[in-house]
């Protein structure tokens, strides 16, 4: 998909136990973003006041112009921390990719049967988010 969209792409890793900085040192990765299980998550979605249920690390894919460009870097970056992953998922961990997309018109988005296999095998899910870009006609 080559189009006039918000491309947002990232590997998102839930942890009861392990603290973000032991998911960094483990993945060998610097995060985006990172939340501490009990810490306020801020003002992002969610109600005012809430907290982390569990710990948080993300981390964003930029490499490239295309969705299908920054699902083959998070499958690379997957398939050469496999076994990293693996002890993560099986400590208790989750993981899934997350992206988001903020289109202008129609987009298709084309996912590679080779990242799907690596994303099962390893247990990892999926999300997309299609959000429209908004316009103030009012004659809508």
């Amino acid at each position: 998909m080559t189009s006039n969209a918000y491309i947002g792409v990232s590997l998102r890793v839930f942890h009861d136990t392990l603290s973000p900085d032991e998911i960094t040192a483990q993945l060998a990765r610097a995060p985006n973003y990172t939340g501490v299980k009990g810490a306020a998550r801020g003002a992002a979605r969610g109600p005012t006041g809430a907290t982390w249920s569990e710990n948080y690390w993300c981390s964003g894919f930029d490499d490239g112009a295309t969705v299908e460009d920054r699902l083959v870097a998070v499958g690379t970056f997957l398939t050469t921390r496999e076994h990293e992953m693996v002890h993560l998922l099986q400590s208790g961990g989750r993981a899934d990719i997350y992206v988001f997309l903020a289109p202008t018109e129609t987009l298709g988005v084309e996912i590679q049967a080779s990242l799907l296999h690596v994303l099962g095998r390893l247990g990892v899910g999926l999300g997309v988010e299609f959000s429209p870009v908004r316009t103030s006609n009012p004659e809508r």
